[in-house]
This record gives C-alpha cells, sequence and structure tokens, in this order.
C-alpha cells in the first residue's frame, strides 16, 4: 500500500534497495524502472551500463528552478522567496564536482548493471541553507511559506556507501 512505501522511504539514510522496493512514490520508481530497465539490457546484452542517482546537484551554472539559483536569484533582486513546507525538510546537497567525481569514478569501474546514489553526504535543513544565503549576501529574505507540493519527499539523504565501497567515492565538499 502507499503508506508501507511512506514508510519504507521515510527511513534515513535512503537505501537503493529501498527504493527499488517502492516503486509507487515518482521519483524512486522512476529510477526503479530505469534500474532495472539498465540491468536487464546490461545482463541480457552484455552493454556496459552503470546508473547513478544523483542528490539535489548545485554549483556554477545550476539550473535556474533549483533552490540555490532561486534564492540568490530573489535575495539580489529584493523578491519573495517561496519555501514549500514549514522549511525543516532537509536534502542532501551535492557539490557538482563531487557528481562529476562520481561520474568519472564510474566510467573507471566495471560493475555493470549495478546502480549507485551520489550524494554530499549530510541532510542540511532549507532554512538553514537560507540563513547562510542572508549572511553571505547580508541581506534579509522575504520568505514565504507555500504548501508542500504534492509527490515531494521531506527529507532526502543519499546512502553513498555502495559507491564508496565499489567505485571509491568520497565526495570532497561539505
Amino acid at each position: 500500500t502507499r503508506i508501507d512505501i511512506e514508510s519504507k522511504l521515510s527511513k534515513q539514510p535512503l537505501l537503493i534497495s529501498r527504493i527499488i522496493s517502492s516503486a509507487m512514490v515518482l521519483g524512486p520508481a522512476v529510477f526503479l524502472v530505469f534500474i532495472g530497465f539498465i540491468y536487464s539490457k546490461s545482463q541480457n546484452y552484455d552493454i556496459p551500463i552503470i546508473s547513478l542517482r544523483y542528490f539535489t546537484v548545485y554549483g556554477p551554472r545550476q539550473r535556474p528552478d533549483m533552490a540555490f539559483y532561486k534564492f540568490i536569484q530573489a535575495l539580489a533582486k529584493d523578491t519573495e522567496i517561496e519555501i514549500y513546507g514549514d522549511g525543516t525538510q532537509t536534502r542532501d546537497f551535492t557539490f557538482i564536482s563531487d557528481a562529476v567525481e562520481g561520474n568519472l569514478l564510474a566510467m573507471e569501474n566495471n560493475s555493470l548493471g549495478e546502480g549507485f546514489n551520489i550524494g554530499g553526504g549530510s541532510r542540511v535543513i532549507l532554512n538553514d541553507v537560507l540563513h547562510t544565503l542572508e549572511t553571505i549576501t547580508s541581506r534579509d529574505a522575504k520568505t514565504v511559506y507555500r504548501e508542500v507540493q504534492k509527490g515531494d519527499v521531506r527529507h532526502t539523504f543519499a546512502e553513498t556507501s555502495k559507491a564508496r565501497d565499489i567505485l571509491g567515492y568520497k565526495p570532497q565538499i561539505d
């Protein structure tokens, strides 16, 4: 049932095995379908495929729909910052150089048909992110809290031990 799936996904850190057993939640379900597809193709046709699941990648040239970009733009322009929920939700942020390193390590590895979490390795409270940006910019945010968006996961925390043990992945930016 949906309740069982949500209870599995609420346990932190998020294990790939827990995602795979929780196919009804949109984000992880997409990952599950993809992992199943690539594993099947990798095994049946000897195609060298490895899958990486990224957790909230940020850094230079990031997408404009991501929180850091939106928050910094709003602070610079003195406009409202919308936070969906109460701001106590957490995210495992991954700096772009760590995501790139995960890609490079996967390219050099021979773990065909496997899936790996690529994350920063720590959970950060969204309100704390906003406070840090206020401090850096010396500006006060005009924060507006909105209803939680459907399908949004309250907490993310990448369980990266498989990537560490098999790929040698170790995030460098905290």
